[in-house]
């Protein structure tokens, strides 16, 4: 009996990539394209029309706009206006990306669901682990780690085991040129080449947002900011102040102010966290790797405070610029432990 899978399709060479390695292991492949917005990207869809007649697989196009709008882009608005800086594929993998897969997996009879994602799982049931891509530079586990054993246990990832270096040329071969010139994908893929700021404008329907002050950390003015929303945590470009660099250390959105500080004022080595999510067992007192950004460089971290809704990790080392409503994720060694959204940070003597 030939096994189905249910890829997501976006029109790049990795997911595209990711099919092709699935046909060669002998699954029939389904191709699924998420229509999240309204606006027709011609080149996208030329690019996916491209994946389909090569590999001769069908891909369908799954109109999910309204559902994307309520579960991650009206989230990460409501965050920023918070005065948080949240990271919406966090989010939008587990509820909302992978439970569409899911969803039509088993309206087409589909055993399994796939993405080109760089990460690997071992394991099966409710064991299934998620780890680190072979490929570090280009890992994307971080991203993933909210995902349950459910849904890791019917999940492939066949670009785990590769580097990038090997997509590329796979893509050369098998696809030419067609695939070639695209851009990595962004984190913050619904922006569409506007700016955060005016994206925030545009869909809290203001024309501007209200001015303020900027303080330095002795709580003296120094300028003035001209709106606090869209500014993140460690953010230097955009401030304009004199005898910078400047840092942000902190939004007051009440007070509508920013705290500005110099690089040495943005290095924390305590970091609470809420919203945890498990994949092992985790006592107090045990050591990890810890990642607070995408693509950051690992700190080594202990545990200092673990309950039912929070954890609490500090570190010899430290990390630049947590900023609250990011992830920080827990490894050991390549296996993902577990991880929650950045709280706050401290920084203890």
């Amino acid at each position: 009996m030939i096994k189905k899978v249910v890829l997501g399709i976006s029109g790049g060479i990795d997911s595209a990539v990711a099919a092709y390695l699935l046909q060669n292991r002998g699954f029939h492949v389904e191709g699924v394209h998420l229509s999240l917005t309204s606006r027709q990207d011609t080149e996208q869809l030329s690019r996916i029309r491209k994946i389909s007649e090569v590999l001769d697989i069908p891909v369908h196009e799954v109109d999910r706009t309204e559902e994307f709008t309520r579960k991650v882009i009206q989230p990460f608005t409501r965050d920023y206006f918070k005065g948080i800086t949240p990271n919406p594929c966090v989010m939008c993998n587990p509820y909302f990306k992978f439970e569409a897969l899911f969803e039509r997996a088993c309206s087409w009879e589909a055993g399994m669901v796939s993405t080109g994602h760089f990460a690997r799982i071992s394991g099966s049931g409710h064991k299934a682990m998620l780890l680190r891509a072979r490929d570090h530079s280009k890992d994307q586990s971080y991203m993933l780690y909210r995902l349950s054993p459910e849904y890791l246990s019917r999940t492939l990832l066949p670009l785990g085991d590769i580097p990038k270096s090997t997509v590329r040329a796979i893509g050369r071969d098998i696809f030419g040129d067609s695939l070639a010139g695209q851009r990595e994908s962004q984190d913050i893929c619904f922006l569409n080449k506007i700016s955060l700021r005016d994206f925030l404008l545009k869909d809290s329907g203001l024309e501007n947002f209200p001015p303020g002050p900027v303080y330095n950390p002795e709580g003296i003015e120094i300028g003035r900011h001209s709106g606090v929303f869209g500014y993140t945590i460690g953010q230097r470009k955009g401030l304009a102040l004199p005898g910078g660099p400047w840092y942000v250390l902190s939004i007051d959105v009440s007070g509508n102010a920013l705290v500005v500080g110099k690089e040495e004022n943005m290095f924390f080595n305590l970091v609470k966290c809420i919203f945890p999510v498990w994949h092992m067992p985790v006592v107090e007192g045990q050591e990890f790797l810890a990642l607070h950004r995408y693509r950051t460089k690992p700190v080594k971290v202990r545990v200092r405070e673990v309950t039912a809704d929070s954890f609490t990790v500090e570190t010899k080392e430290s990390f630049k610029a947590p900023a609250p409503g990011q992830s920080l994720v827990l490894y050991s060694g390549d296996i993902v432990a577990g991880g929650g959204l950045i709280h706050f940070s401290t920084r203890e003597e």
